[in-house]
This record gives structure tokens, C-alpha cells and sequence, in this order.
């Protein structure tokens, strides 16, 4: 009996781990700010009546690329330190996933599209990389998929070629009305342009 109460104990207790509790439509908004070492970051929510910060969570890894899956109602990212994409709900809590193909590497732009796919890039590189997030696609979720080709199964080599060989994009966003997705790129000085997804 004590056996199976410890047991119990552990999987309610455990259960704080992963994250579950949606974010919803209130005076918040959220914010993750990264050490300047980047080796740990916390949730911030912010009353935007009131301009009050709240600290939500810490955790012991930079976050970096984040965009929210009004889908889940969560906010996914990438986890710097252990090179892995996570998502983080409205008490802290957060769930790291696996990506097929996805290279081990310091993503720091990051956007996600109201139809579930999750756009990684790294500054100056020559390719971005998409994953589906959307659990109804079955056969594609939680890999990576190729945007030119309607958002097949990528095939190595894995991601996306911009038209130019590297771009410096230091963050993007996906406008939802036309599907154009964003990002400020400094060739000598800022400049805002748009990609066709």
C-alpha cells in the first residue's frame, strides 16, 4: 500500500513538469528574458492596465525564438542549452519535444503561424527550418517540413534555402491576415521585409 501511495505521489507530483494550463485572452502579456550569458531565462507577465511585472518562472536554460500556437494556447521556444524546442504554458511549467532532423544549434528568430507550423532561423545562416505543431496532422507533427513544397515531410538535407545565401534576421513575425511572414534583417541599416510562405 505505501508502495503505490509514493507512486501516486510521484505521478500527481510529477505531473507539474509538463506543461498544461493554457494561456488565455486576459490584461497579460508575456514576455522571456534570457540572462546575458544565456544560460538561464525567466516568464514574465506583464498587466498591461496596470504596467506590473510578474515574475511567472524561472528556468536553469536561455529561451530564445519564441511565438505563440493560439492552437494549444502556449508559447513555444527554443532552449538554447540543450539545444531542443520546448513549450511553456501559463504557470511556468514546460515540455521539451523531440524534432526529427532538427540540427543541434543556438536558434534565435522564431515564429509560429496560427495553422500550427513553427519557423526557426539563425542569424546569418543560410537556412530556416519549419516544424509542424499541429497534433491533427499526424503523419508530419513534430517534424520538420519543407513550406516550398506545401509543407511536406522535409527530406535531408533538412530546412529551407533563402534566395540569398545568409540573411541577418534578428526577428520575425508571421502576419496571420496574409500569411507573409516578417522579419527585421540589417544588410547596413534595419530593414523590414517580407517573405511569401
Amino acid at each position: 500500500m505505501k508502495t503505490i501511495f509514493a507512486l501516486l505521489l510521484l505521478v500527481i507530483a510529477g505531473t507539474r513538469l509538463y506543461a498544461q494550463t493554457p494561456f488565455t485572452c486576459s490584461n497579460q502579456a508575456y514576455q522571456v528574458v534570457s540572462s546575458s550569458n544565456g544560460l538561464s531565462s525567466t516568464l514574465y507577465a506583464y498587466n498591461v492596465v496596470t504596467g506590473t511585472r510578474t515574475s511567472v518562472a524561472s528556468y536553469n536554460f536561455g529561451m530564445n525564438a519564441i511565438g505563440y500556437y493560439v492552437g494549444n494556447n502556449m508559447i513555444w521556444g527554443y532552449d538554447i542549452r540543450n539545444e531542443r524546442v520546448v513549450y511553456l504554458d501559463a504557470a511556468g511549467a514546460f515540455t521539451p519535444v523531440a524534432v526529427t532532423g532538427l540540427p543541434a544549434s543556438g536558434f534565435n528568430v522564431g515564429a509560429v503561424s496560427n495553422n500550427g507550423y513553427y519557423y526557426l532561423y539563425v542569424t546569418d545562416a543560410a537556412r530556416h527550418y519549419v516544424v509542424d505543431i499541429n497534433p491533427a496532422r499526424t503523419a508530419t507533427y513534430l517534424k520538420l517540413v519543407d513550406p516550398t513544397t506545401g509543407y511536406t515531410l522535409d527530406t535531408a538535407p533538412f530546412g529551407t534555402i533563402f534566395s540569398q545565401p545568409s540573411i541577418n534576421i534578428s526577428d520575425w513575425v508571421i502576419n496571420p491576415a496574409t500569411g507573409m511572414l516578417w522579419g527585421l534583417w540589417t544588410p547596413q541599416m534595419p530593414v523590414l521585409t517580407r517573405w511569401l510562405l
